[in-house]
C-alpha cells in the first residue's frame, strides 16, 4: 500500500497526542515567512517542532528550499518519510533534523523514530515573527508591556517595532501565543 500525506499525517498526529509528552497545540499547514512555505504539522510544546511529510507520492524536489525556511522558523524540525526515501533523506537534511519513518503494519500506518531532532541554532527572530498572525504580533506588545502600535499598523511595522527585544523573549512569547491558536489543543498535564 502506498502511503499518502493524509494517512501519514493522521498517524503522526495520533503518535504526538498519545506520547508521554503531549503538545499544547498542533497546527496543520502552518504558513512560514508569509506563506513562502507551508509546514505540514507543527507541534507546540515549550518549543516549536515542525514535521515535514514526504509520502510515497511526493518528491524531494522542494526539500532544499523548505529546509531554508524551516531552519529559520522552528526550534526543532523532523522529516517523516516512507521507505522510498529513508535511505537517501540523510543526504538532503542538516544534522539537527530528526528523521521518522512511516510504514504499514497489519494494515495500520505506524511511525517510528530513526533519529531524534536536535535544537536548531539557525532560527531567525524575523522569520518567526513573519509566521505569526497580525493579532498575535499585537499581543506580543501587550505580553511584553510595550506601548501598543496603532491598529492600522502593518505587520512589517509591528515586526520592526520589536527589533530591540531579545531573541529569547521573542521566541518565548511567540511560542506561548502559538499555544493559544484555535487549532488542535491538548491537555497541558503531560506537556513539557
Amino acid at each position: 500500500m502506498k502511503l499518502n500525506d493524509k494517512k501519514i499525517r493522521d498517524a503522526l498526529i495520533f503518535k504526538l497526542i498519545t506520547a508521554s509528552k503531549t503538545p499544547y497545540t498542533i497546527i496543520e499547514e502552518h504558513g512560514v515567512e508569509r506563506g513562502k512555505a507551508l509546514a505540514d504539522v507543527v507541534a507546540v510544546y515549550k518549543h516549536t517542532h515542525c514535521f515535514e511529510i514526504k509520502s510515497d507520492l511526493d518528491s524531494l524536489s522542494r526539500l532544499k528550499r523548505q529546509i531554508v525556511f524551516y531552519d529559520r522558523s522552528f526550534q526543532k524540525i523532523s522529516i517523516v518519510v516512507t521507505a522510498k526515501y529513508l535511505s537517501v533523506v540523510g543526504e538532503y537534511i542538516p544534522e539537527h533534523w530528526g528523521v521518522m519513518e512511516a510504514y504499514t503494519n497489519k494494515g495500520s500506518v505506524c511511525i517510528r523514530y530513526v533519529r531524534g531532532a536536535k535544537c536548531n541554532k539557525n532560527i531567525s527572530v524575523d522569520a518567526v515573527l513573519k509566521g505569526m498572525w497580525k493579532s498575535e504580533l499585537e499581543n506580543i506588545y501587550e505580553c511584553l508591556s510595550l506601548n501598543p502600535m496603532s491598529k492600522s499598523a502593518s505587520k512589517d511595522k509591528l515586526i520592526l517595532g520589536l527589533e530591540n527585544i531579545s531573541r529569547e523573549k521573542i521566541l518565548t512569547v511567540c511560542t506561548q501565543l502559538l499555544r493559544t491558536r484555535n487549532e488542535r489543543k491538548f491537555s497541558m498535564m503531560n506537556s513539557k
